[in-house]
């Protein structure tokens, strides 16, 4: 009936690379089309890329209680509806990154829900903790009781991103 995954659920797992080559991802897709996934309780370690590299999930995509050590936390290409929550990310890149740097669905409402995580990032390689891409544009993202601590806290395409953020702790600062 579908021609992409619908209602997906990954539940309490943990991802790990046995060689140690810091390339992979616990879940990639890079087509687009999916609608409405759930991470739910997974665990990446330190021997990942990241927990998920995924483009265009419509619908919902639901990131609740998970904990990424890996190189980076999430990579989100054009995902119109997020909402994460009670995540525990320390990662050495981006914890969050959203949108591309050309193309993707501009011009398209896209809505990111942050409560109650920690996102601890140590900016290598000009990262920043959460970073908007061009295709960012015409978000509306909304942080509430998280933890966010990195040399850079919010870096890219921010001037057209409509950021809401309150009951946060910025490197131990209340905003």
């Amino acid at each position: 009936k579908y021609s992409y995954s619908h209602n997906v659920t990954v539940d309490n797992c943990t991802f790990t690379d046995p060689d140690g080559n810091v390339n992979c991802a616990a879940i990639r897709h890079g087509d687009g089309g999916d609608v409405n996934w759930t991470l739910n309780k997974c665990t990446v370690d330190n021997t990942m890329h990241s927990l998920i590299q995924t483009n265009n999930v419509n619908g919902k995509l639901v990131i609740a209680e998970c904990t990424v050590n890996s190189k980076n936390g999430v990579n989100l290409n054009s995902c119109t509806n997020v909402e994460m929550t009670g995540c525990n990310f320390d990662v050495q890149g981006y914890a969050l990154r959203s949108g591309v740097s050309s193309g993707g669905n501009l011009g398209v409402a896209k809505t990111y829900v942050l409560e109650n995580n920690t996102l601890m990032s140590a900016c290598d390689d000009g990262d920043a903790v959460i970073m908007f891409r061009a295709s960012s544009v015409d978000a509306n993202f909304s942080m509430t009781e998280n933890v966010v601590s990195g040399a850079t806290h919010i870096s890219g395409h921010t001037a057209d991103t409509k950021i809401t953020a309150d009951a946060n702790y910025w490197d131990g600062e209340a905003n």
